[in-house]
């Protein structure tokens, strides 16, 4: 018995040591070094020859390399050569809109150094589960924010019962059911709410109003009901796709927005979609077309004023002029989706020539209007609609930052436009978006300068996130649809 004791005893105190052990081991967190690097970051510059180093899930220091030591770190990653940015967002996504894309969608963000997204509409019960994945495994998944569904009028254009709109909106009547929805989606935890084109002005006024008694910001598409001047006055935070903003540089607006009230009553009962396609139709061409440059540059000026963002997601307004959806180099991008969807986006697609033209007229427009509202100091977020249109998670997001640079944006600004300017929207620009000691660690580290050449954004060695690091085996392992057993043929560049 007494032998039982004391080796019950030896045991209790190995047992103590070896916890104390895993407490300092905890305590002290493993060093990592980046050593020779060249850090490029969109607030504090160009740095070259320098040395990060990462403990935890924090950036601890960063000194010339001439002057650093690296006797006490536990891993050197020698960064010569290389460059250092800030982890990536994608400020439009939609994780729900395809469920077959459940088990890819994180890693193909991961993998293209996509460290945070924006989810900008899906059903709360279908996004929460994305976000708490997200928390459950901060170090191989992006960061997720949510603003729940669509926040529409009536009838809803994304209602369910539009063959290939998925249902992502709930309907509101009046501004009592605004106030209720926006109660209901705070106390589920949303980081925004989105408010869409079928909204009445006093729908969406009420919305705006009980959103910001909540600190939450207001994302979505200028309703249809308004001027893109009443909807920035009535408390719209952000605007996506440039939507409905042309009626606003028209000199035709007035009479634009009268035909819209006059449609809006819809007294043949058109579903949502319907109504909204045929006024988008009959009226966002004509727009641009009758330009007014006065106009545009009080529209411009007023949302600088009100600092209400812009997210042009020029991959989608531009799909007529790039055509990459029909293009060969952007079907290698689907060889981690599931083999169904594989094939699926690989059939190509047939537009009218009345619809290239029209696509082409709103592609010009798309590159223009962005670059005004650059040179007019609005700020300009990366975001791209992913996975709708065939746009590939993670890879579009450098789509979109080659075309923020076609639109006249330099390489540095776009790469603003992913970084530091979406943490600055949720007011997180202390935390993340740079490359600054006491920052989070979510950085990617590229082999070629994406200063001289945008798309050498693509050109990832590592991602770390979170302070977790992963090569290119480890991303790669992240994929549960493996590149060898692609229908599809050929390896991206690169890879």
């Amino acid at each position: 018995m007494k032998f039982v004791l004391v080796f019950a005893s030896i045991l209790l105190c190995f047992a103590g040591f070896e916890q104390s052990k895993s407490e300092d081991t905890a305590a002290k967190p493993a060093l990592i070094t980046i050593t020779n690097v060249t850090i490029i970051d969109a607030i504090n510059g160009i740095h070259e020859n320098m040395t990060v180093t990462i403990s935890g899930n924090k950036i601890t220091n960063i000194v010339s390399s001439q002057s650093a030591s690296t006797k006490t770190a536990n891993q050197a990653i020698d960064g010569s050569g290389k460059y250092l940015i800030p982890g990536l967002w994608d400020m439009h996504v939609h994780l729900s809109f395809m469920p077959e894309l459940e088990e890819t969608i994180f890693p193909l963000f991961i993998a293209n150094g996509v460290t945070s997204v924006r989810d900008t509409g899906g059903l709360i019960e279908k996004v929460l589960p994305y976000r708490d994945r997200s928390r459950r495994e901060p170090e191989t998944t992006p960061r997720v924010f949510i603003s729940g569904p669509l926040l529409d009028g009536f009838p809803a254009v994304y209602d369910g019962n539009t063959p290939g709109l998925a249902k992502i909106a709930i309907s509101l009547k009046t501004p009592d059911d605004a106030i209720k929805a926006v109660d209901y989606l705070n106390q589920q935890g949303v980081d925004f709410v989105k408010a869409y084109e079928m909204l009445s002005p006093e729908t969406f006024k009420a919305l705006a109003k009980r959103a910001r008694k909540y600190d939450l910001k207001v994302d979505g598409h200028i309703p249809l009901s308004m001027t893109a001047e009443q909807a920035a006055d009535a408390g719209m935070n952000s605007m996506e796709h440039l939507r409905n903003l042309q009626m606003a540089c028209s000199f035709e607006e007035e009479a634009l927005y009268k035909e819209r009230q006059a449609i809006l009553a819809n007294t043949q009962n058109q579903t949502g979609a319907k109504l909204r396609s045929e006024l988008h139709k009959l009226q966002h061409n004509r727009a641009i077309n009758t330009p007014d440059e006065k106009k545009c540059n009080l529209i411009i000026q007023k949302l600088a004023e009100k600092h209400i963002w812009q997210i042009p997601t020029l991959g989608i307004n531009t799909w007529s002029i790039t055509g990459y959806y029909n293009d060969e180099e952007w079907r290698k991008t689907f060889i981690h989706l599931p083999e169904a969807l594989q094939k699926e986006w690989a059939t190509p697609l047939n537009i009218s020539e009345e619809g290239k033209a029209k696509g082409a007229e709103m592609a010009n427009w798309s590159f223009e209007m962005t670059q005004k509202l650059n040179k007019g100091n609005v700020g300009i977020l990366a975001g791209t609609d992913t996975p709708l249109a065939r746009l590939t998670p993670g890879y579009s997001l450098h789509m979109e930052l080659e075309l923020l640079v076609q639109a006249g944006l330099t390489p540095l600004e776009a790469i603003e436009a992913a970084t530091i300017r979406p943490a600055a929207y949720f007011g997180l620009d202390n935390k993340i978006g740079t490359i600054e000691k006491g920052m989070i660690a979510d950085l990617i580290l590229l082999s070629a300068n994406p200063l001289e050449k945008i798309n050498n954004t693509q050109q990832i060695e590592m991602v770390i996130k979170n302070g977790h690091i992963m090569d290119r085996e480890k991303l790669n392992n992240l994929f549960t649809v493996r590149e060898e057993d692609s229908p599809l043929t050929g390896k991206l560049e690169g890879r």
